[in-house]
């Protein structure tokens, strides 16, 4: 995050310092000892403080930048946005059980899967060697972070009240989302412009990769249709080859 992010919720953006609730889609992989594997991910959804503030009184027309947004995400939004207004901090969230929340299938360790969590973002300037565990600063710069020797702060992004919301396996996943590649780890088939992006490093490869059979494959066919295209000639001069 750095400088305004865009609402979903209306035209405008949550500014420099503030708050944004965002839903994040993850692909990831579950691991024995519960560290799972980030493959990709997006945030398909922020909302800034001013539709945070709408959201009390009443739901409203959100976009998303991976449609389609489901039911249960759009709902899950605005339920987490009321339990968290006036400053409310959400009680420890459990994790979710390890099934798919759409089929309700196991979804077994060490394969992909679809996570969807909403969490409330912002930045914050922090002491690049913490002194102590509260050594944050706040949204606004400390007064020594212009100084030569403001090497020594660094601006990071704090999440709060971060809320699990679902799990999806692998092929509802493809059901409702048909930009989405599980086997290569990819949420969209479409390479972003972040350089050395390790995302579209798999892409690539995979598109070369097809590319490569594609040309083995057409390769085989022209051998082929030679080899085809000289045995009509035989057949074609018959007493040539007798005499041969």
């Amino acid at each position: 995050m750095s400088g305004e992010l865009g609402c979903f919720g209306c035209t405008g953006a949550t500014p420099e310092g503030g708050s944004t609730v965002i839903l994040a889609r993850r692909i990831m992989t579950r691991t024995k000892d519960a560290k799972d594997q980030i493959w990709d991910a997006e945030a398909t959804v922020q909302i800034c403080p001013e539709c945070f503030g709408r959201a009390q009184s009443g739901t409203f027309p959100v976009s998303c930048s991976m449609a389609p947004l489901l039911d249960s995400e759009y709902s899950g939004l605005f339920q987490y946005m009321r339990h968290t207004a006036d400053g409310k901090t959400l009680s420890g969230s459990s994790a979710l059980p390890d099934r798919c929340s759409r089929c309700l299938e196991g979804i077994p360790e060490n394969t992909k899967y679809l996570f969807v969590e909403i969490s409330t973002e912002s930045e914050v300037w922090r002491w690049k060697e913490p002194r102590c565990q509260s050594s944050k600063y706040g949204p606004t710069p400390p007064p020594d972070a212009l100084h030569p020797s403001a090497n020594r702060w660094e601006q990071v992004v704090e999440s709060r009240n971060v809320f699990p919301l679902l799990n999806l396996c692998s092929l509802c996943t493809t059901e409702l989302w048909t930009s989405v590649h599980m086997d290569l780890g990819v949420l969209r088939m479409q390479r972003c412009t972040t350089r050395g992006c390790p995302v579209c490093a798999r892409l690539k490869d995979a598109q070369g990769e097809k590319r490569s059979k594609l040309k083995i494959k057409k390769s085989s066919v022209s051998t082929i249709s030679m080899q085809a295209s000289g045995g009509s000639k035989n057949l074609w001069n018959p007493g040539r080859n007798a005499g041969s």
